[in-house]
């Protein structure tokens, strides 16, 4: 083991005096140099003026806080031309003139503050007997130099929120050093171009289908071989995938209604059908009010959209949002609102044991309530009275004959319901059956997919879809133009319209399915960006974030 002296850990100075006490430590020292170098000239002077002293904050030491008690000489100019008469003598990199703070102390509280941001580091400095503001770690880090790094040969682009549904910035990365070149405090077309033309010498741009990007790169970078992300191809799939449920929607749902419900295995026993609750008056009235607003506003964008004007021209005259226009002028058909479904409720767990001694002949609440008290439920007997109440398909043995024939279901009825109960999902959820692989699909999902297919458009879309999610996954590049003249020749118009945008952005969809460069690294630097930006809570000015995302550890 070497023993090193305090100077060595000091920078250089000559440690006259250590004081160590619970405050902390407290240390004397002085330049052990015999003259100092002029700042203004640079010739080398022995001459002392006079001397003061300096009480800097230095990193902790044991952690205890250190405190230098450092004697500095002024020092006479040799130098009769030159205009200064005396000077301070100088630390190097271990003191800066006139600092509160030593180099390797700014730096430890300037990595608090890239890492943790201001409030954050502050407490783990203060943790650390280095104490420091949080306004003084984010000053130490605006004070880092902005300026981006190198241009990137291979550059990837794309946008993330500064406030989510109103404000957009754009990241832009280096794919092959794998690291944040730049900020813009814009979505826009014009600042990419912009960044583009002051950083010449980029060859390859993978972005996401965006308009904005594929403008601003053609014209900032003309040369430069755009590359379409495979992500955003299979999402625009998607997309156009659900555009052909929202279509085929309410024939689904009526193909659904006319189909039998599967027969339950012995394993899972049939499950009593459940009565619909009573509404009362009101409640029908109201329902029936909210469904024609509806219809009425249904039909009024439909009958706009007939007459030529566009869909943000539509939402801004009736003042609904655009998605609901797109999906109205997308629908062939008054799409009616899905059933939602229940909710989970106490007695959900217990439903199980509920259903076994129901077809085991149980109907009495009370010995119902006593079963499931003994396996752990904790609910009153109300909540399973109504459970009973809405599956009895006749009355308990205890009602009065006057009342009876009110209370008794018969068989087409039982049947009815339970052919209502069959809930077809929206096409959110049901577009993922499109796109899983066929093998990946539970026997559920496969029974679901084979009611989709009836529709002969959505079994159309499926078998195209899954070619192109195919075609897409391999990269087979000579796939594609038949894939989209196939497209153009089944007429599914959504479908369609969507190989007609792959060609119009034909060069990078070609290069998407020959070059390995996507977008993936630029999501992942995405993720950490909002990390870092939610650490900031109120403070996340552009200007803190951009210094933060490019000079983090």
């Amino acid at each position: 083991m070497v023993a090193l002296p305090l100077s060595a850990l000091f920078g250089g100075l000559q440690v006259d005096h250590l004081e160590l006490t619970s405050d902390g430590v407290t240390l004397t020292a002085r330049s052990a140099a015999g003259g100092a170098i002029c700042p203004q000239c640079g010739k080398v002077s022995a001459r002392v003026h006079s001397s003061y002293q300096r009480f800097p904050h230095d990193r902790s030491l044991l952690d205890l806080p250190v405190r230098l008690q450092l004697h500095v000489r002024r020092f006479r100019c040799a130098t009769l031309a030159c205009p200064v008469v005396t000077f301070a003598e100088r630390f190097g990199t271990f003191l800066q003139p006139s600092a509160q703070r030593t180099d390797r102390l700014q730096q430890a509280l300037l990595q608090f503050g890239l890492a943790l941001g201001g409030a954050a580091g502050a407490r783990i400095s203060r943790s650390l007997q280095m104490v420091a503001s949080r306004d003084t770690l984010l000053r130490l880090v605006r004070r880092l130099p902005s300026d981006s790094v190198a241009t990137p040969r291979v550059l990837g682009v794309d946008d993330f929120a500064l406030r989510r549904g109103t404000r957009y910035g754009t990241i832009l990365l280096d794919l092959e050093r794998r690291c944040v070149v730049d900020l813009l405090p814009e979505r826009s077309a014009a600042s990419f171009e912009a960044w583009l033309r002051e950083h010449p010498g980029v060859e390859i741009i993978a972005r996401d289908r965006g308009r904005e990007y594929v403008r601003g790169a053609t014209a900032g970078a003309p040369t430069a071989l755009q590359v379409a992300d495979r992500f955003h191809l299979l999402l625009n799939m998607r997309e156009a995938l659900e555009r052909v449920l929202e279509r085929a929607h309410a024939a689904l749902r009526i193909r659904l209604l006319k189909t039998p419900p599967p027969p339950s295995s012995e394993s899972l026993p049939a499950v009593p059908a459940v009565r619909a609750r009573r509404r009362s008056p009101a409640e029908a009235v109201m329902r029936d009010t909210r469904r024609e607003r509806r219809l009425d506003r249904y039909e009024t964008i439909r009958e706009l959209h007939r007459q030529g004007k566009s869909k943000s021209q539509i939402a801004r005259e009736l003042g609904v949002s655009a998605w609901l226009v797109r999906r109205s002028v997308a629908a062939e058909q008054f799409p009616e609102r899905v059933p939602k479904a229940q909710r989970p409720t106490i007695l959900t767990p217990f439903e199980p044991l509920l259903h076994e001694h129901w077809l085991a002949g149980e109907r009495t609440t009370p010995a119902l309530w006593r079963a499931i008290v003994a396996a752990g439920y904790t609910g009153s007997i109300h909540t399973v009275r109504h459970w009973v109440q809405r599956r009895r398909q006749e009355p308990a043995a205890h009602t009065h004959p006057a009342y009876r024939a009110k209370y008794t279901v018969e068989p087409e009825q039982v049947a009815a319901r339970a052919a209502a109960q069959q809930r077809l999902p929206g096409a959110r959820q049901l577009v993922w059956l499109l796109m899983k692989r066929p093998d990946k699909l539970s026997e559920e999902e496969q029974q679901q997919l084979a009611v989709l297919v009836q529709e002969p458009s959505v079994a159309s879309a499926y078998r195209l879809g899954q070619r192109f999610l195919r075609l897409v996954r391999q990269q087979e590049l000579e796939e594609l133009d038949g894939w989209i003249a196939d497209c153009h020749t089944n007429r599914v118009r959504d479908l369609s319209n969507f190989a007609t945008g792959l060609q119009q952005d034909d060069a990078a969809v070609r290069a998407a399915l020959t070059l390995p460069w996507s977008s993936g690294q630029v999501e992942g630097q995405i993720t950490r960006l909002k990390l870092v930006k939610r650490q900031m809570y109120g403070r996340a000015s552009f200007d803190l974030l951009r210094q933060r995302v490019l000079h983090a550890a």
